[in-house]
């Protein structure tokens, strides 16, 4: 039957793996490290790109 508190558990649930989902700063300084290699990565890629169609 219905309480009443399907809001209350609803952001109680929100709450909880918001929680555990959380990174430790090594997890966030390797992530950060990550994104920044993908987007070198990235921008090489785009470089290549570009010149390989000059040369097609």
């Amino acid at each position: 039957m219905y309480t009443g508190t399907m809001i209350d558990d609803l952001i109680a649930a929100v709450e909880r793996v918001e929680t555990s989902s959380r990174l430790d700063a090594e997890q966030e300084s390797k992530l950060a490290y990550c994104y920044a290699v993908a987007q070198n990565e990235m921008a090489a890629l785009s470089s290549l790109n570009s010149d390989i169609a000059e040369v097609a």
